[in-house]
């Protein structure tokens, strides 16, 4: 196999710290059967999630002020994802196709944006002129480069609702489930090197703007996925997948590669959400009621765990809400290979589903998960978890892929939620939908959660 691999591929695997080794170590999976997880059961009420009353809720919210008093809480937001494909059908759009679907839903939408301000502006009239056929004009001025360049922006970035961006939202939800004993609230965002300098350009006005106000000191820490998590692709016939140039084709290895993030963290008690899962005013008392429980339930498991002793493992507790048929990942009774079964979040790409009893059981699912955990990433005696200890390393994700209209054979290092956290304990606690407000397609920003009450 090392035959694949020439002295100048060395040289470049070595800029990117990747070693020999690790390079070979993926190869051998990109050529070899992908292993699926084999599921034996899904998650419900009662057996694998929890279902919290209003005493326990009571209870937990003890929990939770303790801690966040300490100022043991943090947040971890991934926020390096581009926006594209919150645009797809608006990018596919021609201006000789009719206007339906997806984008006369837009279309009629338009003034209920938040961006339509911005829009207008840059349109110098207001963009419902686009109902009357200057859509291309609309859309140009919208996502184009020459214009406010939304397609190629990230979601934290764009304005979600009336006046605020996804970034700022997070921050006002944090004063009200972050702020410590001191007002201080602890969040870290994982951005995209080329917006890095954005990000904190407009870090930087809002603390001017909502410590005043909110009365909390921000402190605000940001980072890139390290190059080093990279991975290889492989061609039709398994060997490594090269560029115009020659080179191996790096490609970014999904969200499992946060893992090195998370851990440089260096934090406590952590709450994971993603960038676009945010409310607007109005909208926010679930999210922030169920944040607190689901943080208090793990500072409660922590305790639990010290008086009785055993295996140290990192924590998490993940809110589950039931499943209305949104994409996703979902809770199950995942088999071990030596035996046993252990509750794993799974998404469908991890499951064969050509075996008709394992789709049967996926398919079957009562709840999914919407990204919303709190994590335990110290010891009773606040050391920090080796977390690369806890991977699952044959979770890794085989998926197909193009690049400049090649097909090739991608390689995803176990999902963050997913494989990366394989061998965390893990507690499932049922939230109610409420808290799950994701922006996938920009006419998401059209559900009543993203609008003024």
């Amino acid at each position: 196999m090392a035959d694949d691999i020439t002295t100048e591929d060395q040289e470049q695997l070595a800029r990117h710290g990747i070693s020999l080794a690790e390079a070979e170590r993926q190869l051998a999976i990109l050529r070899a059967p992908v292993r699926r997880r084999r599921l034996a059961r899904p998650c419900t009420a009662g057996d694998g999630i929890e279902r919290l009353d209003d005493a326990g809720e009571q209870r937990l919210s003890e929990h939770y002020g303790e801690a966040a008093e300490r100022g043991r809480l943090s947040a971890f937001v991934p926020a390096s994802g581009a926006a594209t494909r919150m645009f797809k059908d608006l990018l596919a759009w021609k201006p000789q196709a009719p206007v339906e679907g997806p984008v006369r839903a837009f279309v009629e939408g338009l003034p209920r944006f938040a961006f339509a301000r911005e829009l207008e502006q840059r349109l110098g009239e207001k963009p419902d002129a686009a109902a009357s056929g200057d859509l291309a004009r609309v859309l140009d001025a919208l996502l184009g480069d020459g214009g406010l360049g939304y397609a190629g922006l990230p979601k934290g970035l764009l304005h979600f609702h009336d006046g605020r961006t996804a970034f700022e939202e997070h921050l006002v939800d944090a004063a009200d489930t972050l702020r410590d004993g001191d007002d201080r609230c602890r969040l870290h965002f994982t951005v995209s090197p080329e917006h890095q300098e954005r990000f904190e350009a407009l870090a930087a006005r809002l603390r001017e703007e909502l410590e005043p106000r909110l009365g909390v000191t921000y402190e605000l820490g940001f980072s890139t996925q390290r190059p080093d998590t990279d991975t290889l692709a492989v061609d039709g016939e398994g060997r490594p997948f090269r560029d115009k140039d020659g080179g191996l084709l790096l490609r970014p290895a999904g969200h499992g590669a946060l893992l090195a993030n998370l851990q440089e963290l260096g934090a406590d008690l952590v709450f994971v959400r993603n960038i676009d899962n945010v409310a607007a005013d109005g909208w926010k008392q679930p999210a922030l009621r169920w944040a607190r429980a689901l943080i208090g339930r793990l500072v409660e498991l922590q305790k639990e765990r010290e008086l009785a002793g055993g295996e140290r493992r990192p924590l998490r507790v993940c809110g589950m809400v039931r499943n209305t048929g949104e994409p996703g990942g979902g809770p199950f009774w995942v088999e071990g290979q030596g035996g046993g079964v252990t509750p794993q979040i799974v998404e469908s790409a991890e499951v064969d589903l050509g075996d008709a009893e394992q789709k049967g059981i996926f398919s079957g699912a009562s709840h999914f998960n919407p990204v919303f955990m709190a994590c335990a990433l110290r010891d009773g005696a606040g050391r920090a978890y080796d977390l690369a200890r806890f991977v699952d390393p044959d979770a890794a994700i085989v998926t197909r892929k193009s690049s400049e209209g090649r097909e090739l054979v991608a390689l995803e290092r176990p999902g963050l939620w997913n494989g990366a956290m394989a061998w965390w304990e893990t507690v499932f606690v049922e939230v109610p939908l409420e808290v799950f407000t994701p922006v996938k397609t920009v006419n998401d920003l059209l559900r009543k959660e993203h609008q003024p009450r």
